[in-house]
């Protein structure tokens, strides 16, 4: 995405494997307009919260021909039954009926958290694979997310490189430990959405790392929130 940046103000990039060369005294010529695309990572927590709630929820600003690797969310979504629209720079989640299905997160690590509330609501289970990297991240992911989804009854298994969800009907049955990572509490904020009962979610700020509006677009969306 920097080489695609540069590039396109005018500035030669070449690359053999994995290394890069930019000569010097080059000039930039920056287009006068240029359109910062939408961020899929925040994106897809309000994709799978469309697909597993009761109205579609459309994210706009969004380029489905992106180089961003989580744009396919889209990709893993669909493979797991969710009905999603594609039109010029915005995405529609439909609710859908979702199944169990596997799941090679290999290039897409961070959407594994909000992947697994798609699979809470799914029927069956869900195998995320090639996945062991994400203990190395703003928290063991694997861990804290096993720990977020028995916070609402939803069982799930860890494996060496592996994370399996068991769909069931998600209950608040205790505190959700954001363990200081946004992308847990967020996940945890989607998934008290479908959920009985009120959910609380320790830590909840730390979504400021990534998405500081984040709860207050989860309240222009019909969501409560008691900060």
């Amino acid at each position: 995405m920097t080489i695609d940046a540069v590039r396109r103000a005018g500035i030669t990039v070449s690359n053999k494997g994995n290394i890069y060369e930019i000569k010097g005294r080059q000039q930039y010529h920056l287009p006068q307009r240029t359109v910062v695309e939408g961020d899929w990572s925040a994106a897809a927590f309000w994709l799978v919260a469309g697909v597993i709630g009761k109205h579609p929820i459309t994210v706009q600003g969004i380029n489905y021909d992106s180089l961003q690797g989580d744009r396919c969310i889209v990709d893993h979504l669909r493979k797991m039954g969710a009905f999603i629209e594609i039109a010029d720079n915005r995405v529609v989640a439909f609710p859908s009926q979702l199944f169990g299905t596997d799941l090679d997160c290999m290039d897409t690590p961070d959407l594994v958290p909000i992947l697994a509330v798609a699979a809470a609501a799914a029927s069956g289970s869900t195998e995320f694979y090639n996945v062991g990297r994400l203990r190395y991240k703003e928290s063991d992911r694997l861990a804290a997310m096993q720990k977020t989804l028995a916070a609402f009854g939803i069982a799930s298994s860890v494996g060496e490189d592996t994370f399996t969800v068991y769909g069931g009907t998600p209950v608040a049955k205790s505190a959700v430990d954001s363990f200081g990572d946004h992308r847990i509490a967020m996940s945890a904020a989607i998934l008290s959405t479908i959920a009985d009962g009120e959910t609380t979610i320790l830590g909840a700020e730390c979504v400021a790392k990534s998405y500081p509006s984040f709860y207050d677009h989860f309240l222009m969306l019909g969501g409560n929130v008691n900060r």
